[in-house]
């Protein structure tokens, strides 16, 4: 009963923050790419998805390694944390010397869309994302102890000062290493309090162990958790690097590119919130009630749709509005990404479903051949596309890319569970029907709200859709009482 407590608080502790980082962090986002425009918000994305590739490297699947062996024997944690800190520390050195070895080939063979400034800027973030992966090992340690409070007020008061100091600085500095001077401060905020807390509550000190027997060994262990972070990891910054290297004044197109891609993924923060209490469930159910597991997964699915799919019919009709009214003429080539970008937002939605279910089926190494599958689809079709159609073709690439990794998920799910297809399917039309029908009522509406301007009449329209959706979903029965009522409670939960 006390560990169910703890895995239920430490849940919430994280999902709270998570949401609130969430958040916070695209109305920063947001807020910059106002200020700023796309050439320098293009800068300022590549230089973090470069630099974020190499911090893959530098943890190696080390941390989630410390998290499992210190959970098993807390007793020799402090063992546990000098050995994986020396072996990281030797990842850091050689992931250090290879970025740097890296940009200046770039800057070599591509100088104009590789300046001598972007190589300074990612010198910087180099530094950003050297002190993220070392407090990224404290983390790990208060998740082994089931101590997570810790990392969920870190998260808040990091998220905190980036926004605060970022939001009050752009005013007066808008300049991309004034940016990278914000996350600066607030990784290193993050580190010293952790540095403070694993030494007064785990008792933990910054030595390392460093032998040749030891690194191997822990490289062993990682693999499969280091390979899976850089699959992850590639996914979701490869395209933003290719769009750099292969287009002329790339930073302009990433900036756009990266807009879209924004404005899609800040509403996962809806999909995560259900994964977060969707997980430990069909986890309970698949060993002991399959027939509950079955019908999680169905619901699961259908909340999923119930979510997605309406928003996706208002980001088509109003996709235009909101890049324009919430920022302006210099994103209009933000519009048609995103449209293409939202229309794949029903499959990003149902992969947490599919991917949390094989996961807790212990098939974590299919959702590992799942996502390398996807991104080599997505390497190749941006090498196809972008030259000849660039953002149009990378978010085409992603499109296809998240369609393709709910599909190869499906069938096994299905091997292991024998869903209904039949309730998936005659669920999805209703949710679909209702979701179309909004959209078309936004559609013809629209235009008589245009007197009292833009920003008022995209808040009616929004207005206006949530109200048709909710009478549509009672008319098509795509959402039950007793559905409402099982959501309801869930979320509460």
């Amino acid at each position: 009963m006390a560990d169910s407590f703890k895995i239920a608080r430490n849940t919430t502790y994280l999902t709270i923050a998570s949401i609130f980082q969430k958040i916070l962090s695209f109305i920063y986002f947001a807020f910059l790419a106002k200020i700023i425009g796309s050439e320098a918000l293009g800068q300022y994305q590549s230089v973090l998805a470069f630099c974020g590739i190499f911090y893959i490297f530098m943890d190696f699947g080390l941390g989630a390694v410390l998290t499992r062996e210190a959970a098993k024997e807390e007793e020799q944690l402090p063992n546990y944390f000098r050995q994986i800190f020396g072996a990281k520390m030797i990842l850091i050195v050689v992931s250090v010397i290879s970025l740097v070895a890296t940009a200046n080939i770039l800057h070599y063979l591509k100088p104009n869309n590789y300046t001598a400034e972007d190589l300074f800027l990612i010198y910087v973030g180099t530094i950003v994302v050297l002190i993220d992966t070392l407090t990224y090992t404290f983390f790990c340690v208060f998740r082994a102890l089931k101590k997570m409070q810790y990392e969920a007020f870190n998260i808040v008061i990091y998220q905190g000062v980036i926004f605060c100091v970022g939001i009050f600085g752009l005013i007066y500095i808008q300049q991309v290493l004034f940016l990278l001077l914000v996350l600066m401060a607030g990784s290193l905020f993050s580190f010293i309090y952790f540095l403070i807390i694993v030494k007064k509550k785990a008792h933990l000190y910054l030595t390392g162990t460093y032998t040749w027997n030891n690194f191997k060994g822990l490289m062993k262990i990682a693999i499969p958790f280091a390979i899976t972070g850089i699959f992850v990891k590639l996914s979701g910054t490869i395209d933003i690097q290719m769009l750099k290297y292969m287009l002329a004044n790339g930073n302009h197109y990433v900036g756009l590119y990266t807009l879209a891609f924004k404005l899609t993924f800040a509403l996962t923060v809806l999909s995560g919130a259900f994964a977060s209490s969707y997980f430990p469930s069909i986890s309970y159910y698949i060993k002991y009630d399959i027939f509950r597991a079955k019908d999680t997964f169905e619901k699961g699915m259908a909340y999923m749709a119930l979510l997605s799919l309406p928003i996706t019919a208002g980001v088509l009709v109003l996709g235009d509005k909101i890049i324009l009214t919430v920022w302006d003429e210099r994103y209009f080539g933000s519009i048609l990404p995103l449209k293409i970008y939202i229309a794949s937002l029903l499959f990003i939605f149902l992969n947490y479903p599919v991917g949390n279910f094989l996961n807790a089926a212990n098939k974590q190494t299919l959702n590992t051949y799942n996502t390398g599958i996807t991104l080599l689809i997505n390497i190749v079709l941006n090498i196809l596309l972008i030259p000849k159609y660039n953002i149009i073709g990378a978010a085409i690439a992603a499109f296809i890319s998240n369609t393709v990794l709910v599909l190869l998920g499906l069938p096994w799910v299905y091997k292991l569970l024998k869903f209904s297809w039949k309730n998936i399917m005659l669920k999805f039309i209703r949710l679909a029907v209702a979701s179309i029908g909004m959209g078309l009522i936004v559609y013809f509406t629209q235009d008589y709200f245009a007197m009292v301007g833009n920003k008022w009449q995209l808040l009616i329209s929004m207005i206006i859709g949530i109200i048709s959706y909710i009478i549509l979903l009672i008319i098509t029965k795509g959402l039950t009482k007793q559905e409402f009522m099982n959501l309801r409670q869930a979320l509460k939960k």
